[in-house]
């Protein structure tokens, strides 16, 4: 038996405007615990058209992005952002102006700031240019490391989404250490006149980038991790249970008998994961809240990720545009063809 390539997702659907409906409850006689949020705002987003010149290199550029781990972040339109070189250093320095005087700890340590359109990162012509922004630690001794390194993109944008006056790069994804990432990010929305909000991704959100992975995967000889953070009044904090991902794979298949996936099959592979484990194990989840899923080929937590292939990539890029566009009244626009399988 061997792992067949997951093509890209079927369906997408959109963040409720609410993130105060978090995780799940114990089930009822009447209603179930895992109705999804976006039962309202059912959207689809096929694979992108690789016939299109530029989509094609986007899905080619994902590779870059692969075997790393990213904090996810939302950001609002740019309304003093200029692709130039010259605004560019510009940018760079006033960074670099303000994070010296927040984060030197001494005169022997100085930061370089740099910022770069980064090419062929757009998945249709309306998306605006990516932008990467690296921030280097520098000793005394001339040594070199990477602070700070971010990438900011639209991914499947339409022509509604894009304020006036403005560029609308909405996903941010960066690495480094959670300290210097919230420093950077508040200079970074000094400069730019904009606000940085981490993704936290809700147990909803997350048990639906599951199914959507599931959705366009075969496992067989794998294991899904799932983590689930405990109530309050349990003495463990965490709980992490694993699974054969062919036993859910299966079960999917079972339940899933449309093109397009319904609530109602969401809700019953959720109730038959749980049911499953509480025979298994012993274990109710009713209470408990998804905070980490990880799979052969895509690993992620409530506000990061980690992924392996760039069909999964694409997939997880597909799911940020989506959540972040609760900002925004219109979804994005993606071009129906198949993107062809084949290997990272």
């Amino acid at each position: 038996m061997s792992f067949s390539l997951p093509s890209p997702p079927r369906r997408m659907r959109r963040r409720e405007q609410s993130h105060n409906t978090i995780g799940l409850t114990a089930p009822k006689a009447v209603s179930t615990p895992y109705n999804t949020p976006f039962k309202s705002r059912n959207q689809s987003l096929r694979c992108p058209n690789v016939i299109d010149k530029n989509t094609k290199k986007a899905v080619s550029q994902l590779k870059d992005l692969l075997n790393k781990q990213w904090y996810i972040f939302n950001v609002s339109p740019l309304f003093n952002m200029d692709y130039t070189e010259v605004s560019l250093k510009r940018y760079a320095r006033r960074l670099k102006t303000k994070l010296t005087s927040r984060l030197s700890d001494s005169s022997a340590v100085e930061y370089e700031v740099s910022y770069a359109p980064y090419k062929n990162l757009q998945l249709n012509e309306i998306d605006h240019g990516a932008i990467e922004v690296l921030v280097e630690k520098m000793t005394e001794s001339g040594n070199r490391s990477i602070a700070y390194y971010a990438i900011l993109l639209s991914w499947g944008a339409s022509s509604e989404m894009q304020p006036e006056n403005a560029v609308y790069l909405p996903i941010l994804i960066c690495r480094g250490l959670k300290s210097i990432i919230k420093q950077v990010h508040t200079e970074f929305q000094l400069v730019h006149d904009c606000f940085v909000n981490s993704i936290h991704m809700n147990a909803e959100e997350m048990r639906i980038l599951s199914i959507d992975i599931f959705d366009s995967s075969s496992y067989q000889e794998d294991e899904i991790k799932l983590r689930y953070h405990l109530p309050q009044n349990m003495k463990s904090g965490e709980l992490d249970i694993s699974l054969p991902t062919f036993v859910l794979s299966n079960l999917w298949k079972s339940i899933h008998k449309h093109k397009e996936w319904t609530d109602e099959e969401v809700t019953t592979f959720w109730v038959e994961i749980h049911n499953h484990t509480y025979r298994a194990f012993g274990i109710e989840l009713g209470h408990c809240i998804l905070a980490k899923v990880t799979l052969p080929d895509i690993s992620f937590t409530q506000e990061a990720v980690y992924v392996k292939k760039k069909e999964h990539m694409y997939l997880f890029l597909s799911h940020l545009m989506s959540l972040c566009n609760h900002l925004t009244t219109v979804v994005p626009f993606v071009h129906e063809v198949s993107l062809p399988s084949s290997s990272s």
